[in-house]
């Protein structure tokens, strides 16, 4: 499996705008320096899987990965957020909001499952990397086999992203050239994975 980086300029998520209500994340969603046209390219190289956005914020990442409507998104979020964009988030797009303490997984047997199967999970939560720490341990617990894109590796606000992150002993790339401004990782637990970089 081959992620093409020269694709991630090619998006356009302008279309995107309808379910945006806020002008700073029509903003976002058409930076260099934010991670959602990435994203939209990974989920370009799945087809009949499931997704995982787990941090769901404001829907921009859920919306990103279901531009491609031959997948499913589960996005995760602790508080109810469904109709906070300029249309329900679900509104023509393959995607399932669940609220859930994603922290608290281990006690949800149908969101472990569904981790458990999916082909990528984005993991952009609380960015201390104590809790980054404790939902990588449990994909190691079910000997998860997808790929997980950490947003804000290199994030200094909350923690240590940066130590969580170097900690790391899978195939790992650093995507941040082509991501997020404050960091864009992938972990490989397929194995699978190469990046087709621009030289």
């Amino acid at each position: 499996m081959i992620f093409d980086v020269t694709k991630i300029a090619e998006k356009d998520l302008q279309c995107l705008f309808q379910y945006v209500h806020e002008e700073k994340c029509k903003n976002f969603l058409t930076k260099t320096k934010e991670h959602y046209r990435l994203l939209n390219a990974f989920s370009d190289m799945f087809h009949d899987e499931i997704l995982m956005d787990i941090g769901t914020f404001k829907g921009l990442s859920a919306l990103s990965l279901a531009l491609n409507h031959q997948n499913k998104v589960i996005t995760v979020n602790k508080e109810k957020r469904s109709n906070f964009l300029g249309k329900p988030i679900e509104d023509g797009f393959p995607i399932e909001v669940v609220t859930e303490n994603i922290l608290s997984v281990r006690d949800n047997e149908e969101l472990a499952d569904n981790i458990k199967k999916s082909a990528v999970v984005l993991l952009d939560i609380t960015h201390n990397g104590k809790d980054e720490q404790d939902f990588y341990e449990f994909l190691l617990e079910i000997e998860y086999k997808g790929i997980l894109i950490a947003d804000d590796i290199y994030l200094k606000r909350n923690g240590d992203m940066e130590g969580w992150w170097n900690s790391i002993k899978e195939k790992k790339f650093d995507l941040t050239e082509y991501g997020h401004w404050s960091g864009t990782g992938i972990v490989d637990f397929s194995n699978k994975l190469e990046i087709k970089w621009t030289t």
